[in-house]
């Protein structure tokens, strides 16, 4: 597994972890039981954050939030943080899922100081 890995999520089968480069990120699905792993490549760089909402896996990266079909890695959906307004380029950032929508977290959005949230 990449030596790079942050961001952790459980789908109810499989671990998923996010690697990331100032360039590229890969996406790892890890068995717990056999602690086998297989990565999906070309994904966001700078990927910190992955929450599970049930069907996918969204993933958090500098400047946009993708949404990962888990079966076979394929990007779903991405959402550039410019258009929902949040600024995921400062690092502070959080996704989760509470049973009905994803939330993303990020400080700095609304200005210096602040904190904003989006919903999914």
């Amino acid at each position: 597994m990449p030596v790079s890995s942050q961001g952790l999520a459980f789908d109810g089968t499989y671990m998923w972890a996010a690697s990331y480069t100032s360039t590229t990120g890969s996406l790892t699905r890890i068995n717990p039981s056999t602690h086998a792993w297989t990565s999906f490549g070309d994904s966001p760089a700078y990927m910190t954050g992955l929450a599970f909402d049930g069907t996918y896996i969204w993933v958090e990266a500098q400047d946009e939030v993708v949404e990962i079909l888990p079966s076979t890695g394929a990007v779903i959906g991405t959402y550039p943080a410019s258009n929902i307004g949040v600024d995921l380029a400062h690092g502070d950032s959080a996704i989760a899922f509470d049973g009905a929508n994803v939330w993303v977290l990020s400080y700095g959005g609304l200005g210096a100081g602040t904190t904003s949230a989006y919903k999914f």
